[in-house]
């Protein structure tokens, strides 16, 4: 009897333990999740630490939470910068820079990382320098508002014959066309790449490894890529240069993909 009946005495110790073992996991996975999810002020602090790489991951992982922003872009670049990672540091700046054209911050910053780490400041065209001043949105805003305007215009014209009114779908009409075209001037920031590889990436003569390298581009260096073959991309420079380099050594500031 005594043995018989000893499995039924050690049962609730082992359901006590048992229960114990999974509320113990469960808040050790509750607490993994919330230090694998770290708040905007969390991930200050560790940027005020002095802790640079742990602050950009948290940034990072923050970003794949809730999305991009100009403001986590911008502390990201700071982080990436004083942690010393001129390209990670960059690509961070340039893409705050095309949902913040006019933030003079984020522009101070990123010509400080390029002119510290002796970097090529690139030249644009004044047309490219006008487009930048709104991001793509603002633009393909003010082409739907003003070429509709310019067409609401025209039939009021032909209507009260105003001579008033033709100068104002006239100058609609105009704003529109500039609208389109710095939409399609911007289109062509989906080339526009910096440079991640650490130090410098060799630039190769076709897409393979074993292929001859003529040059290198450096961490932090903006290119455009204009082709790409299996792992590799074809980028051209500031000067003109063009080459084949790993595709991990590149990152495009805005990926089509999207």
């Amino acid at each position: 009897m005594t043995r018989a009946a000893l499995p039924n005495r050690q049962w609730p110790s082992k359901a006590i333990c048992l229960l114990a073992t999974i509320v113990t996991v469960a808040f050790a996975s509750q607490a993994r999740a919330e230090t694998s999810n770290p708040t905007f002020d969390e991930a200050n602090r560790l940027a005020s630490e002095g802790r640079y790489a742990d602050a950009a991951a948290a940034y990072e992982t923050l970003a794949r939470k809730h999305g991009w922003s100009a403001p986590l872009l911008y502390d990201l670049g700071n982080a990436y910068a004083q942690g010393g990672n001129v390209g990670r540091s960059v690509l961070s700046y340039e893409r705050a820079h095309v949902l913040a054209p006019r933030d003079p911050d984020i522009a101070a910053n990123l010509a400080y990382v390029r002119a510290t780490a002796g970097l090529p400041i690139p030249v644009r065209p004044w047309y490219e320098a006008l487009a930048r001043l709104f991001t793509p949105t603002t633009w393909t805003l003010f082409a739907v508002l003003t070429l509709w305007l310019a067409g609401a215009g025209l039939v009021a014209t032909r209507r009260w014959r105003s001579r008033r009114l033709i100068y104002v779908a006239a100058a609609a009409a105009l704003v529109g066309v500039m609208s389109v075209a710095a939409t399609v001037v911007l289109d062509r920031d989906l080339n526009h790449a910096v440079v991640v590889e650490r130090k410098s990436a060799p630039v190769r003569v076709s897409p393979f490894d074993t292929a001859a390298s003529e040059t290198t581009v450096s961490e932090g260096q903006d290119v455009s890529i204009i082709g790409r073959h299996g792992d590799f991309l074809r980028v051209r420079d500031g000067q003109g240069r063009t080459g084949w380099v790993q595709s991990t050594a590149v990152q495009p500031v805005v990926s089509r993909q999207s």
